[in-house]
């Protein structure tokens, strides 16, 4: 508050002359100094505390106001009223204002402490007062009329000897809803004015808090939350939309804090709000809050801590495997010729292949690896799949790719390098995806079998009439890191089955994961049945291509606008980052790929009205481009690649797709 008082809006704010008394009869009032120190001093205007306090400083002034307006002090001087209502305008903006700032910085207990004095200031209330004190006739008539304040006071407020009765026998909020209107009549000696306060107790909301924990990682988790609403609407109190804050903290610093609102239909229909967020869990020994607190309304707060010990996360190390410092191994360790041909364009394999080589070619083993993006995981399943060529020949290797996209990339690649006059080893390799099932002739044929988890489940399931099935050597489940998701039941049950078929037909089936650097890779590779040597997890740093993160941060809440506030930044990092590169940007929905493609042009747009020549996104003559836009019919599309930008979704043809 003395920062507020010491705020530029109010350097105007001046002590007159005429105004000194009543600013040192208010001064012997207040219920804190400025040195931020609570004085338990009565608000009766009556009492002289400390008659030698006087105001000196024009933000001492401003300080002694703000207090005067929540004791409901009044004022005999016109200019401290006007300056009154100027300062209370201003100080809720600004209060409001740091608070922002604090979230923002994740300070969790200065946060906590603005929301108050932000809602106590909008109610017109001290620290001291009873939550009650939010429908009295001090509080809610300053600006009615005498024959209105009349009626209201008999319609619907307390009368302030209610409140001080209350206050007095100092009943809190929670107890209030718990006795019975007779006993509360009793307790504050006043007939038939226990039901009235009940009822005013019940418009104050109250919220049923459920939340569930679940370990994503060692260091990550997902807590979800369902928050019910129990109050007595009413249009009087109540806006249509009750804002709410949602925060988990540790009393210290703030995790997540969301703001959302629940509708009046909600709280009618008793239905509950479902939140689900991640929070970091680093420290077994910090205590974590959920929070769930109205941004208007005082005494409506739940506060609880989070059990964290039913989760079962083990604090230990994440295992990672260390990267050795080897000799880069020839393609001519192959000891093949046929097999050296598949890899002309390098002589080496990369330090990841290096390490992995021997479990992959030399045993038979299940070998699950964790690697980042772009160490070569393609070429570490080829290794596996050339022993099953060159030990088990006839027998069948089965790829699993998560997406069809994923599985006709693999099978263009490996169409041309094994399955065709050239190659070196002259393999048949079939897609057996949603969009394409082979005969039964040319799949008993097959010597590679590229699927997806649900299309293999279901040709899986009926094994024993199935022959090609039963051929199979070889599982290949690449993003074995999406296990957790919607698809993970479905590749738990093509583990479990093909480890069934083994099992049954007494041949050996191997499997061989790849995946991502896996945060609980040992549980993974238990599941999978690997062996601890055979377990893989390099370090995300751990790239044969290096690579650069720059993060940049948005404060829009909603979706749309977040949207259009990020194209002109990301339009500035293409520039600044990869100019004249290849760029991808991804969004979250078809419709904007449309829209984030058009706002890029029109900044390309802006830019060249400035006289700026802008063609670095276009890397090829008018001539060659009309050739490939001939075979597009959709205008957003031609008008975008016109700018060297394209756009790539899911309802675009094959046709379409493989042009961009």
């Amino acid at each position: 508050m003395s920062i507020v008082s010491r705020a530029k809006e109010f350097e105007n704010i001046k002590i007159r002359p005429e105004e000194m008394d009543e600013l040192n009869r208010l001064q012997k009032n207040l219920f804190m100094t400025l040195g931020n120190e609570y004085k338990k001093t009565s608000t009766d205007k009556n009492i002289d505390t400390n008659p030698n306090e006087k105001v000196y400083d024009d933000y001492e002034k401003v300080f002694a106001l703000i207090q005067g307006y929540l004791l409901h002090a009044e004022y005999e001087s016109s200019s401290l009223v006007a300056d009154t209502i100027y300062i209370v305008q201003n100080c809720l903006r600004i209060l409001r204002c740091i608070l922002d700032i604090c979230i923002k910085k994740n300070m969790a207990q200065c946060a906590e402490k603005l929301l108050l004095w932000c809602k106590l200031i909008e109610n017109k209330m001290t620290p001291e007062d009873h939550p009650l004190c939010q429908f009295s006739a001090e509080n809610n008539l300053s600006n009615y009329s005498a024959l209105k304040s009349k009626k209201e006071k008999k319609d619907g407020l307390l009368s302030s000897d209610l409140i001080n009765r209350v206050m007095e026998k100092e009943l809190s909020l929670d107890r209030l809803r718990d006795t019975d209107s007779d006993e509360i009549s009793a307790m504050i000696r006043l007939q038939k004015r226990g039901g009235l306060i009940k009822k005013f107790c019940s418009y104050i909301p109250q919220f049923e808090v459920e939340y569930k924990l679940k370990p994503i990682a060692q260091t990550i988790i997902q807590i979800s939350v369902t928050i019910t609403c129990d109050v007595d609407w009413a249009a009087r109190w109540h806006l249509r939309n009750e804002p709410l804050w949602v925060i988990v903290d540790d009393e210290i610093d703030i995790f997540h804090i969301e703001s959302v609102a629940i509708s009046k239909k909600a709280i009618f229909d008793k239905t509950p709000i479902s939140l689900s967020f991640f929070i970091p869990y680093r420290d077994q020994s910090k205590n974590y809050r959920l929070i769930v607190d109205s941004d208007r309304w005082i005494g409506s707060r739940y506060e609880s801590f989070i059990e964290m010990d039913s989760l079962g996360i083990r604090q230990e190390h994440l295992e990672y495997t260390k990267l050795l410092d080897l000799q880069p191994l020839p393609r001519e360790a192959l000891n093949n010729k046929p097999f050296e041909q598949l890899y002309p364009k390098f002589p080496y394999f990369n330090p990841v292949q290096t390490q992995v080589f021997h479990a992959l070619y030399h045993t038979n083993n299940n070998v699950l690896i964790g690697a980042p993006t772009g160490s070569g995981k393609t070429i570490m399943a080829e290794l596996a799949m050339l022993r099953v060529f060159n030990h088990h020949s006839g027998k069948k290797v089965i790829y699993i790719a998560p997406l069809k996209a994923i599985a006709k990339e693999r099978l263009k690649d490996w169409r041309e390098r094994l399955d065709n006059e050239k190659s070196p080893v002259k393999k048949k390799v079939l897609e057996l995806t949603g969009d394409f099932t082979p005969d039964l002739e040319a799949l008993k044929k097959s010597d590679i079998l590229i699927t997806t988890p649900e299309k293999w489940d279901g040709i899986s399931r009926n094994w024993q009439n199935r022959s090609y099935v039963q051929d199979v050597a070889l599982i290949i489940l690449d993003e074995i890191h999406l296990l957790g998701q919607d698809r993970g039941p479905v590749l738990e049950v093509i583990v479990s089955r093909m480890n069934y078929i083994a099992q049954e037909t007494s041949m050996e089936i191997r499997m061989v994961g790849l995946s991502t650097a896996l945060a609980n890779g040992g549980d993974v590779a238990t599941w999978f049945g690997v062996k601890p040597q055979y377990f893989f997890n390099f370090k995300p740093e751990v790239r044969p291509c290096p690579i650069e993160i720059h993060f940049e941060g948005f404060s829009e809440k909603h979706y749309c606008p977040r949207m259009a506030t990020m194209n002109k930044p990301a339009y500035n990092a293409i520039k600044k980052f990869s100019e004249g590169k290849p760029v991808l940007i991804f969004v979250s929905s078809r419709r904007q790929t449309r829209l984030t493609a058009l706002d890029l042009i029109a900044l390309i747009a802006a830019e060249m009205s400035t006289g700026n020549v802008i063609d670095q996104f276009l890397n090829m003559n008018s001539k060659e481009l009309d050739i490939y836009l001939e075979h597009i019919q959709d205008p957003n599309l031609k008008q975008t690649l016109a700018f060297g930008i394209g756009m790539h979704h899911a309802g675009l043809i094959t046709e379409v797709s493989n042009i961009l």
